[in-house]
């Protein structure tokens, strides 16, 4: 019974230094992959926002995107050039057909930018997606919309409206109930589309809690890292040849569920690596970004750079502990925010409207300067700010010369304007307290 005993705590102590030994492990891994996203991210964005001049089309939106919820220095420069370049092409691709893609990636990147795409130059961008059979048209849009609208925007109204239930109901029946995930045909049999199932998974994720959703998530998950799609390297193929922009979509996917891509109890590391490593192969160490296996191998390429840096985006915010989709945009609402915050304070600052001046102009003053050019009512802030330091100075004032008044004051009389009677008796008591002591003197 003892060597039972003895031989079960050897056991759990070895178990117990194993599993001790195995966290370390991965913590010293992940340590690692944080250092180097961190790199790959800032170098990255150090090239995009220096070749702003010859981005353009959707890789420039989803760059941008990419960027604002990367945590990189973005500067108010390549802002500013993109918000001109969608201004001065905003009216060519309002006039064009199919033009639903296009309009959402813009929404997408001025919405993580802070801005309204319903109102943008004096333009509604939202509006030709109210429609759902001209948003499903294009597959590849579908996911973004939905994803676009669970930022803080309503669902359209009206027969036909493209609504969130009407998004994911569509997106229900595009994946296969049996196998999981996309799988169009393109007159070959139905083939698993990595890169789109991915990006649904992505969509469908803040809705998971609704009925059947969250075991298509499952089922789309165990598809994608299964080893008969799934590569060795832990990459993916697109057309028999190996894809960055597969391999960061997954990333990007399993990073909204919450999961780390490289943890082996994941699923997705696999021989000979993860998605991670098998981006990284297509990383450029000395620009920055990633190129593509059909074009030059030492240049980036920008469809290739715009999925790669958002997959690197969703990890680093794993990593950093923000468990939020890189889809749920941190500024959404932020120009519609200030402003309305500026509305809300009087036209006549009094003593009680400072703390709400203050605040307003604290969140003002933080806005990053491309920014602060379209909080229209920054006029208003200016005013009531002087108004509300007017009247600090003045209560300042007013305090100080009453504490001066006080100090100067001399001691009022009481009664009839000789000193208090408590003071006579405390003389009094002294001056027995003195004869009574040179009696004393004198006796001995």
């Amino acid at each position: 019974m003892k060597k039972t005993a003895n031989k079960l705590i050897a056991f759990i102590t070895a178990l117990l230094v194993f599993m001790a030994a195995s966290a370390a492990v991965h913590a010293a891994a992940e340590a690692a992959d944080k250092t180097k996203v961190k790199s790959m991210i800032d170098k990255t964005a150090e090239f995009v926002t220096g070749n702003a001049d010859v981005l353009e089309d959707s890789d420039f939106d989803l760059l941008t995107l990419g960027l604002l919820q990367s945590g990189a220095n973005v500067p108010d420069e390549y802002m500013n050039t993109y918000l001109a370049y969608i201004k001065e092409s905003l009216d060519d691709v309002l006039a064009s057909d199919n033009n639903q893609g296009r309009l959402t990636y813009i929404s997408l990147a001025l919405t993580a930018a802070g801005l309204n795409p319903a109102n943008f130059d004096g333009k509604n961008l939202l509006a030709p997606l109210g429609k759902l059979t001209d948003v499903i048209d294009d597959i590849y849009s579908a996911p973004y919309v939905l994803m676009l609208l669970d930022n803080g925007y309503s669902d359209f109204t009206g027969e036909g409206a493209t609504t969130r239930a009407s998004l994911i109901s569509w997106l229900l029946d595009q994946i296969n109930s049996d196998e999981g995930g996309y799988r169009p045909d393109f007159g070959y049999g139905p083939s698993l589309d990595v890169d789109t199932t991915a990006l649904i998974i992505c969509a469908l994720w803040p809705h998971r809690a609704q009925a059947g959703i969250q075991s298509v998530i499952n089922k789309s998950i165990a598809v994608l890292s299964d080893e008969a799609v799934q590569e060795a390297n832990g990459g993916y193929l697109s057309w028999g040849t190996e894809s960055p922009e597969s391999a960061a979509r997954v990333i990007t996917a399993i990073c909204t569920i919450g999961k780390n891509p490289a943890d082996g109890a994941v699923g997705f590391v696999k021989a000979d690596g993860n998605p991670f490593t098998a981006l990284s192969i297509f990383y450029l160490e000395e620009t920055g970004g990633f190129y593509s296996p059909y074009g030059a191998t030492d240049e980036p390429n920008s469809f290739s750079t715009r999925d790669g840096f958002i997959g690197l985006a969703a990890y680093s915010r794993l990593l950093a502990g923000n468990t939020a989709s890189v889809y749920n945009l941190d500024n959404a609402g932020l120009a519609n925010e200030i402003t309305a915050m500026i509305n809300a304070l009087p036209a006549a600052i009094t003593a009680k409207d400072i703390a709400s001046v203050n605040s307003a102009k604290a969140k003002y003053d933080a806005l990053p300067g491309y920014l602060k050019i379209y909080i229209i009512n920054s006029d208003k802030l200016s005013a009531a700010v002087s108004a509300a330091n007017a009247l600090q100075n003045s209560q300042t004032t007013s305090s100080n010369s009453t504490a001066s008044d006080e100090l100067n004051d001399p001691i009022p009389p009481t009664g009839n304007g000789q000193f208090p009677t408590m003071i006579f008796a405390v003389l009094a008591l002294c001056g027995m307290t003195i004869l009574i002591t040179c009696k004393a003197g004198k006796r001995a």
